[in-house]
Order: structure tokens, then C-alpha cells, then sequence
């Protein structure tokens, strides 16, 4: 009798120690997971496939990037691409910033009370994940909270061509990289002032020397000047729009002027053979709608003399799309030559 006892209160007390033992384990798992002791154990977010801003990190820290005070994503320290989407259903201009994550990992939420922001842009972002939409974010590392400007790029098409933009000098930092027919490209350049040089080169799979460099462009004429291709941006300047010429062979800037002056009543629409004059003309302005002369009015035009300096102008009609004039000039180097375009 006296071992059947023992025998129960051993089971007893087998079964009280389980019980304790699970009430702590179930107090144990209802604490969560282990608090965050470093920033080694925050884990990077992947890239989306597309998005509306393309960052490439070219510090050897992880970033944080956030929009507004919304955390958006934790990014690697590398310099492969990281594309982000940011819903935007206005479209209208965001308010971007990055911080090391060394400097806020203890409060990620909050990062203004533990670190200092390492980078600002403000910049429209679109609402959807079309590449052309898309903005880019090269971010440096240079002094921290330092704000950005924004340089808007276009190619036109017209050439076989594809063009590197370079900042102050040819091994400095690329700030993109456009095909033919790329058109109003934002892209993230801090405050300051650069100079801008443009290396050309084509695809040519069957030479050894792929891709194929033709040369680069590092001077523009300003004022009838040969000058270095400034850009320059500050709070008063946040963005600035450029237009990349196509490459001419050892030939810099070799340009003419042709003005035209429209004095018929209506509006004409100024076309060089088959393509509008804003689709080939030289300007650092945007050209939309630039081949459009209203009644009684002049023009102004650059265009090149490299490889031709002979041009068929054509006048036509902005609604019937009819020739009203048509003429053969001859544009000559670093001079103006004119065109009346009467009733």
C-alpha cells in the first residue's frame, strides 16, 4: 500500500511541475521577440521589382529612406540599384529624406530625436511604376544634411547614340546614363556648383571594344563664348533643365542662328524637312511647342552646321497642316541669317 502512495505522489507532483512549467513557458512566449540590441539586427528590405524612385547607395552604409515622416525602406550598403514606390495619388512634389541607420536604429519611428538627416530631395513623384515616370537618387557620401536640387535631362532621338553625363570632370561621378529619345529625366544632384561633361558611345556587339566610345563633349558657347557646361543649383535654383546635344565628331559647337519672322495673320508651325525645328534645335530651354511663330512675330533658332549647314525650312498651317512657305538657307557658323515669312 505504502508504494502505491509513493507511486501517486510521485505522479502528483509530476504533473504540478508541468503545470509551472508551462505557465512559465506561456509567460515567456508572450513577451515577443528579443528587443533590438544593434542595428545588425534590423533586417534590409528587398528592392521592388519597378517602382517611381530608382536609389543607388554609393556610401558603405545601410540607409533609411523616408517620405514625409513615413518610414518607406531600410536599403543595403551597396551601389546595386533599389527601386521604390511611393504612393503619390496627386502626383504632386514629395518630401524625401535619408538617414545612416547606424544613427537612429534605436528609434526608427522617430529618427529626428537619435540622428541627423543625411540627405533632403524634394522632387514630383509619379503614381505608377512606368520606368520613363520614374525618378533617380544617387546618393553619395559627402557632408551629412546636405540638401539636393534636381537636374532634369533630355536626349532627343535623331541619333544612334547613347550619352554619359559626368560631373566636373571625366572620372567623376556619372549622374546618368541616357539612350536616344529619353526626354525630361529627374535626377538628384546636391547644392552646389558642377561642371557638366558628356561622354557619347553606341552598342556595337561585333567589336572587341563593346561598348564603343566616340568622345565627349565639354564646352558649350554662352553669348558667343566658348565656355565649360555650368550647372548650378541652390535654394533659389532648386532645378535646372537640360538639353544634351548629339556628339559631333571633332567638332565643338559649331553653331548659326536663323531668324524667323512670321508676318502673316495666323500662327505658322516651322518645320526642317520632315521634323519639327524644336525636335533638332539647340537650346537649354524646353522647346515644346517652339516651332509654333505667332501672327506678326520672330523667332530666334540655333542650329548646328555639323555635318550639314544647309536646311529646308517649311511653313505650314497649325490647324489644315498645309505648306504656306518653304525655303533652302544655308546657316553659317557663329552668324545670323534670316527668313520672312509674308501673307
Amino acid at each position: 500500500m505504502k508504494i502505491g502512495k509513493y507511486i501517486s505522489l510521485i505522479f502528483v507532483l509530476f504533473i504540478l511541475l508541468s503545470l509551472l512549467t508551462g505557465c512559465e513557458d506561456e509567460k515567456d512566449n508572450s513577451a515577443g521577440p528579443d528587443p533590438i540590441s544593434g542595428p545588425e539586427d534590423i533586417n534590409n528590405d528587398h528592392s521592388a521589382e519597378s517602382g517611381n524612385l530608382l536609389l543607388s547607395n554609393y556610401t558603405a552604409d545601410r540607409l533609411v529612406l523616408y517620405a514625409a515622416s513615413e518610414k518607406i525602406n531600410v536599403i543595403p550598403g551597396d551601389a546595386s540599384d533599389f527601386w521604390v514606390f511611393i504612393p503619390n495619388p496627386t502626383e504632386g512634389v514629395v518630401d524625401m529624406s535619408i538617414y545612416k541607420l547606424d544613427d537612429i536604429w534605436e528609434d526608427l519611428e522617430n529618427p529626428d530625436a537619435n540622428g541627423e538627416v543625411f540627405k533632403r530631395w524634394s522632387v514630383p513623384l509619379s503614381n505608377d511604376t512606368e520606368v520613363q515616370s520614374s525618378v533617380t537618387w544617387f546618393v553619395n557620401e559627402s557632408t551629412a544634411g546636405l540638401t539636393s536640387g534636381t537636374l532634369v535631362l533630355s536626349y532627343i532621338g535623331g541619333t544612334e547614340n547613347f550619352a554619359d553625363i559626368y560631373l566636373n570632370n571625366h572620372t567623376g561621378a556619372k549622374v546618368a546614363s541616357l539612350k536616344p529619345g529619353d526626354q525630361f529625366k529627374r535626377f538628384a544632384v546636391e547644392y552646389g556648383t558642377y561642371t557638366l561633361h558628356y561622354r557619347y558611345w553606341f552598342s556595337d556587339q561585333n567589336n572587341q571594344d563593346f561598348p564603343v566610345e566616340l568622345g565627349w563633349r565639354d564646352k558649350e558657347l554662352v553669348n558667343g563664348n566658348e565656355t565649360d557646361i555650368y550647372l548650378v543649383l541652390n535654394n533659389q535654383r532648386q532645378e535646372r533643365t537640360i538639353y544634351v546635344p548629339h556628339y559631333e565628331e571633332n567638332i565643338v559647337d559649331r553653331y548659326g542662328d536663323i531668324i524667323i519672322t512670321n508676318n502673316r495673320s495666323v500662327p505658322v508651325v516651322i518645320y526642317v524637312g520632315q521634323q519639327l525645328i524644336e525636335d533638332i534645335m539647340y537650346t537649354q530651354e524646353p522647346a515644346q511647342n517652339m516651332s509654333t511663330i505667332g501672327a506678326n512675330e520672330t523667332q530666334y533658332y540655333t542650329l548646328s552646321t555639323f555635318p550639314t549647314d544647309e536646311y529646308t525650312f517649311i511653313a505650314k498651317s497649325p490647324t489644315s497642316g498645309n505648306e504656306l512657305a518653304r525655303t533652302t538657307i544655308t546657316i553659317i557658323e557663329g552668324e545670323s541669317v534670316d527668313w520672312v515669312i509674308s501673307e
